[in-house]
């Protein structure tokens, strides 16, 4: 089944992922709208307790940048990178021409997490409005957000593989597809933002051949990522330790899935192991 014909399948028949010939769900999302950090941590909390995954809450500097490009979305502002830092807020207005003329009123710029706000002239957006624009920024989930958080959870936390590059679309195992459920039901409760994981993935070869596929390439990658240069200490070294750790057992558990073994990517990732473990002993006898 293609990914346009299960979008557009419905209704979807949900099958249970433990009956003969299904081996998890197939996953895809839609994001939509903004949700409060606050409201979402705690029912995260209440749902898993505390220390469950979250997505990456905004930094004061990534906050300040979506509050210009809040600023820059409508028709009578505009922003660009000030030369001494922060942002510059510009009225647009037309000369007798009808050419765009750029009037600089405000800048926005951190000093230190506190946003600062300077305005050489009485034009513009107030610095109470520009204000509160930070703080949602500050204290908002953003579908971006949510973008980057949700494939981690599918991947990292449930063990799922993306079936396509640059992601978009998912197997999940059956062992995870619990976790999944839960995860699907808060999301919905808590947030704007959909999960479609009721499709059944079902062992056919097509499947079966994407899912080796997929896990072929997460490993791969990992194993590049897991590299650490010779000028690396010891904690990049514990680190990349950890990482083949978790690449090895969810390879371990991959094989279980395709009923095959995965010997190239098995040894590979032992042999990075080993070399990782003798330059980190090396470097702790120093």
């Amino acid at each position: 089944m293609t990914h346009a014909e299960i979008i557009t399948a419905s209704p979807v028949t949900i099958a249970p992922a433990n009956i003969a010939g299904v081996t998890g769900r197939l996953v895809f999302f839609r994001r939509n709208g903004d949700t409060p950090i606050e409201d979402f941590d705690a029912a995260v909390e209440a749902h898993f307790g505390s220390g469950a995954p979250l997505p990456r809450k905004p930094s004061h500097k990534v906050a300040l940048r979506r509050t210009a490009k809040t600023l820059a979305t409508g028709s009578k502002y505009d922003t660009h990178a000030h030369p001494k830092g922060g942002y510059a807020v510009v009225q647009k207005s037309e000369t007798e021409e009808a050419e765009l003329d750029f009037a600089t009123n405000i800048r926005i710029y951190l000093d230190g997490d506190l946003l600062m706000v300077e305005t050489p002239h009485h034009h513009g957006p107030a610095r109470d409005d520009l204000r509160a624009s930070y703080e949602h920024a500050r204290t908002t989930y953003t579908a971006d957000d949510f973008s980057a958080f949700l494939p981690r959870l599918f991947v990292e936390i449930l063990g799922g593989v993306s079936l396509r590059d640059g992601g978009g679309f998912y197997f999940i195992p059956a062992s995870a597809v619990g976790e999944l459920d839960r995860w699907m039901a808060l999301i919905h409760q808590a947030t704007d933002h959909r999960i479609f994981g009721d499709i059944p993935a079902l062992e056919t070869d097509d499947l079966l051949e994407g899912v080796l596929e997929a896990i072929t390439h997460e490993a791969q990658q990992g194993l590049k990522d897991a590299q650490v240069p010779a000028e690396g200490g010891k904690r990049a070294l514990k680190n990349a330790g950890k990482r083949l750790e978790a690449i090895t057992a969810k390879l371990a558990r991959y094989e279980e899935i395709l009923g095959r073994s995965l010997p190239q990517l098995t040894q590979a990732t032992d042999a990075a192991k080993a070399e990782t473990a003798g330059r980190l002993l090396l470097a702790e006898e120093r």
